[in-house]
């Protein structure tokens, strides 16, 4: 049988440094969203501007990773009295994504933590 467990390192691994990535692209572009709040824009519609803008990237990297995993374990699967667990595959899954969608969010809120003059001052 295929183990559903095996990965959760590598979950929580894949967000932190997701929201790493996160936290830096936003402190590099610190001074266009401190412009983008100066104009009206909440802190909370600025990190969902965030969210949806790695989003993408983050669906299509999971997309890829649970299709490469099928593709390394096609051959198990194509064996007679294969016992594979989808309903703990699609949850992994799932998982992953989310994880990885909470590691976006985290690291957005992280970097939107500053003063907007801070920002300002910058440009």
């Amino acid at each position: 049988a295929i183990c559903p467990a095996g990965g959760g390192l590598g979950r929580r691994r894949g967000a932190g440094g997701l929201a790493v990535v996160v936290v830096r692209n936003v402190l590099e572009r610190r001074a266009e969203l401190a412009i983008l709040r100066a104009v009206g824009f909440s802190r909370a519609a600025v990190g969902r501007m965030l969210v949806w803008e790695y989003a993408p990237l983050v669906l299509l990297g999971t997309g890829l990773g649970a299709g490469s995993g099928v593709a390394a374990v096609l051959p198990a699967l194509a064996s007679p009295g294969a016992d594979v667990p989808y309903v703990s595959l699609g949850l992994t899954v799932l998982a992953v994504a989310a994880a990885g969608l909470l590691g976006t969010a985290g690291g957005a809120v992280l970097a939107l933590r500053g003063d907007v003059l801070d920002g300002l001052r910058a440009e």
